[in-house]
């Protein structure tokens, strides 16, 4: 291939890979200004169940692509998950409404239906994914990659591409070209996976999981009144060949369902669970997400939402240093949060998967006596469902978050023990009701756009005294990050007279956002375009927030100009 090391661009992005990840990942840079192309080697889409469910923080981040609405209309909501031990009886639940989001529930929905709600809101983008198109080649330089493509007439094309984001799955290519090793091991349990028909006298709306004698049974409600069936059988003991009916009727039946029959099975499969990762998520201009990165047990359907928070993670990223609207080093972020919440993911779905999986008398008796305990504490409940919906997944140790807090150590740290999940810089932000003036509006609404949103919450005891350092700030973020962020004054009362554009002042009569952010009197909340707080800052210190934002942002870039002539090099032929 030749070289190259101009800034001449056939595409910003090429997207490798038609999963979920790859057409979020396609849909949120679209979103953010860039242009991209996506491929898959695959001549169709996926028309199997495969990845089934969506958490609440997914859910969350779908509001941002305006699609929640069409997965909740599709999918099958679990409001709780019960576990049930070898003698057929409950011994916990955990309850999903204890999450703290608009979403209290895990979402049941096959991923081929996943599949077809993201493809139609790529094509209303003007976004066509390209299929039976395979990489075979890419190799970075200057700050590009120079890749060439198969398609499935033979015929090879060569392109340079800016950037190269690889979403293309367990045996991604991509990965291989990079030669990233894709360290960790893989279960000695089998495991069976089958859609099927039965009645059921299950709970409505509810998940269950049996341990029976060292085998892993899950039954979980799926559209069109069907049932996904997910058997870990100990090692040794699973049947060969495709996965039967007659199988899954005994395996139920094992678990005290005797009147219970199957029928009409839709899909099935039979694997081996691998919990592996890579130790880098980028390598100059190739970066990658998703299962490219990272697989997990699928017990507790960690897999697909964790490669959608990758694309979220990282498309307002990469938009901002391709634009050179934000320092390099942002960019940088993206490994550093995410592969460290990959490789803790990868622990915890490691640790309860050996639990569910744990073989011999007496680790079952120990499994069943103490599951009860734990579980049914319900601040232990909450916990393990807010860390099941990924709610809880924090950037904390993340070197592009800021958190100021006036007083000493001692004092701030019990400051931080009063405080509830959610409250730091690196964490999500919490949602909850507010009033834009009189109308009633939830918090993430106003953080739905590709903008940072600052929260500027006035002194509670004098806001007259917040309305001229408002102006002040307000002037500094027009002249300096006006297309950057939106800022929204808070104020516990209306003012005597201000000036200030009312459609960004938000009242709080009642001190509730104050007690929310654990704001005790005046502050600042900076929420980044994936509704994690970037910089928090109690009191208010529009110092170190000027600071915060120069060290992310370019106040004046002086713009070099990246030349996209798409179809510059369209199906160009290579020789072979």
């Amino acid at each position: 291939m030749s070289q190259s090391a101009t800034n001449t661009y056939d595409i910003e992005v090429l997207v490798v890979g038609a999963g979920p990840t790859g057409m979020v990942m396609a849909s949120e840079l679209k979103r953010h200004g860039m242009q991209c192309r996506i491929i898959d080697r695959l001549p169709q889409p996926s028309h199997t169940s495969k990845a089934l469910s969506i958490h609440a923080r997914t859910l969350e981040l779908f509001e941002k692509m305006g699609l929640t609405n069409s997965f909740l209309a599709e999918g099958v909501k679990v409001k709780a998950m019960n576990i049930y031990g070898d003698k057929h009886h409950r011994i916990a639940q955990i309850n999903m409404q204890h999450v703290p989001s608009r979403y209290p529930f895990m979402l049941c929905l096959p991923q081929w239906e996943t599949e077809n709600i993201l493809n139609e809101h790529l094509t209303r983008q003007e976004i066509k994914v390209e299929r039976a198109v395979e990489l075979t080649e890419l190799q970075q330089t200057g700050n590009g990659v120079d890749v060439v493509l198969e398609h499935a007439n033979g015929q090879r094309e060569q392109l340079r591409t800016r950037w190269l984001i690889g979403c293309d799955g367990p045996h991604s290519t991509v990965r291989h070209l990079l030669g990233f090793d894709f360290k960790g091991s893989t279960f000695e349990q089998s495991f069976a996976l089958a859609d099927v028909h039965m009645g059921s006298y299950l709970p409505v709306h509810q998940a269950s999981f049996f341990w029976q004698e060292g085998d892993f049974i899950g039954c979980l409600p799926i559209p069109h009144e069907q049932y996904r069936i997910i058997i870990g059988y100990k090692p040794g003991t699973e049947p060969k060949g495709d996965v039967t009916l007659e199988e899954v009727q005994r395996i139920l039946e094992k678990c005290g369902m005797t009147d219970v029959r199957v029928h009409d099975a839709v899909w099935s499969s039979r694997f081996q669970v691998n919990q592996r990762k890579v130790h880098h998520y980028r390598q100059g201009s190739v970066l990658m997400a998703g299962d490219a990165c990272h697989i997990h047990s699928p017990i507790a359907g960690q897999g697909m939402n964790t490669g959608i928070q990758d694309a979220f993670n990282l498309a307002w990223k990469l938009a901002l240093v391709s634009q050179e609207k934000a320092q390099p080093h942002l960019l940088d972020s993206y490994e550093a949060e995410r592969e460290r919440f990959g490789r803790l993911l990868l622990r915890g779905t490691n640790f309860f998967s050996r639990l569910a999986l744990s073989q011999g008398a007496l680790p079952s008796r120990l499994r069943d006596s103490v599951a009860p305990l734990v579980i049914s504490s319900k601040i232990a409940s909450k916990r393990i469902a807010t860390l099941i919906s990924q709610v809880a997944a924090s950037y904390r140790r993340s070197p592009i978050v800021s958190e100021y807090q006036e007083g000493n150590l001692f004092g701030a740290l019990r400051e931080r023990q009063r405080m509830p999940i959610g409250h730091h810089a690196g964490e999500r932000a919490p949602d909850m009701v507010v009033y834009l003036g009189k109308t009633p509006m939830r918090l993430h609404m106003l953080c739905l756009g590709t903008r940072h949103v600052l929260f500027f919450f006035a002194h509670q005891h004098d806001p007259e005294r917040s309305l001229q350092e408002w102006e002040e700030m307000n002037a500094i973020l027009k002249r300096r990050h006006s297309d950057l962020v939106d800022a929204f004054l808070i104020l516990p009362r209306p003012p005597e007279s201000s000036d200030s554009e009312r459609t960004h002042i938000i009242y709080d009569e009642n001190a509730a956002i104050y007690k929310e952010y654990g704001i005790t009197d005046d502050g600042l909340v900076l929420v980044r375009p994936d509704g994690y707080i970037g910089f928090l800052s109690r009191p208010a210190s529009l110092g170190r927030l000027g600071a915060y934002l120069d060290s992310i942002f370019v106040v004046s870039p002086i713009p070099t100009p990246i030349t996209v002539t798409p179809g510059r090099a369209e199906h160009k032929e290579v020789s072979q």
